[in-house]
């Protein structure tokens, strides 16, 4: 099913702004979205809180996000570090600086530019609520799985899913856009088009506990997280 919508990616909560940056900033690639339009898995009820064994501090062995889960929340911690050479960041940023700039991107995000000799490093750091424990989110434990359903607009959720091994554990979105693909044969999926630039801008999905324990299967389960 495709629906057809205009919209945009949406935009940066910038403060402080500093123009030069403008461009730069916005490196990332705004992906698609995946929808669910009920709380995941259904017809299974509620936690009243994330279970202890979940709680801790955790950091991720591929590439250094962190993350800490307490009993009515997760929050992830996510620093990117590059070195270059000032010929390159001009490049990239298609401006010259003589200084070190700290660009206020949103107030959960900050990028810094440290100017070494002929170097310069880039540092992004940002902190992200992934789920809060509000009304209208839900905790839910099915087939081994912890689910986090973060409500997203009306009638619609992001989930995600984690998974303990000892002292290391698995957490991602139950669904993201890379693996539509591998799941379309599974479920019925709805793609959202932006009709101005004919590219698809969400995804939204219903699926039973069927349907569900199919895309589970499907699922890499990799333990990257450890327990710190």
């Amino acid at each position: 099913m495709i629906i057809n919508k205009t919209t945009l990616c949406p935009s940066l909560n910038k403060y402080h702004f500093i123009t030069l940056f403008a461009i730069s900033v916005v490196l990332f690639s705004c992906e698609p979205p995946v929808y669910f339009l009920a709380p995941q898995p259904p017809g299974v009820k509620n936690l009243p809180e994330i279970p202890p064994a979940y709680r801790a501090d955790y950091l991720n062995t591929k590439d250094s996000i962190r993350i800490i889960i307490s009993a009515n929340m997760v929050t992830q911690y996510e620093t990117e570090f590059s070195g270059m050479t000032r010929e390159q960041l001009y490049r990239d940023i298609d401006t010259v600086i003589d200084h070190d700039t700290l660009v206020y991107v949103s107030p959960n995000w900050t990028v810094e530019i440290n100017l070494i000799g002929d170097s310069a490093e880039y540092i992004s750091r940002k902190v992200d609520t992934v789920f809060l424990n509000a009304p209208g989110n839900m905790i839910r434990k099915w087939q081994g799985f912890i689910f986090l359903n973060m409500k997203a607009e009306k009638d619609m959720w992001q989930v995600y899913i984690m998974k303990k091994n000892t002292n290391q554990l698995y957490f991602d979105e139950l669904l993201d856009s890379s693996e539509i693909d591998s799941v379309n044969h599974i479920v019925e999926i709805t793609h959202v088009i932006d009709s101005v630039e004919n590219k698809i801008i969400e995804y939204y999905l219903d699926p039973s506990k069927k349907e569900l324990s199919r895309i589970l299967k499907k699922k890499k389960i990799t333990f990257n997280f450890l327990r710190q």
